[in-house]
């Protein structure tokens, strides 16, 4: 498995910036749309985790319009990665 470089692409939209939270959970990531700026949060799990991105996914689209809950913008595989890419909801 490789590890999350700057350089990191994801959905051939969404460049990662830096790791912004790190727990037992797993890591969050600040990325930038490369078509239009705009930050948003990525979650990348190891692809041999217990708890896979699509589950999270799943949650997060039947919550989808309640408040406090982000705009899933993308969720799929990069390199050794599930990713999901979620609105940015901190300022």
């Amino acid at each position: 498995s490789g590890r999350l470089a700057a350089e990191f692409i994801v959905g051939r939209k969404y460049k990662l910036l830096w790791k912004i939270w790190c727990s037992s959970f797993g890591d969050i990531c600040l990325a930038i749309s490369i078509t239009n700026g705009e930050e948003v949060v990525v979650k990348p799990e190891s692809q041999g985790q217990a708890s896979p991105v699509a589950v999270r996914e799943q949650a997060y689209k039947i919550l989808q319009g309640g408040v406090g809950i982000p705009h899933i913008r993308w969720c799929g595989q990069e390199e050794d990665y599930n990713v999901l890419v979620m609105d940015f909801s901190g300022t």
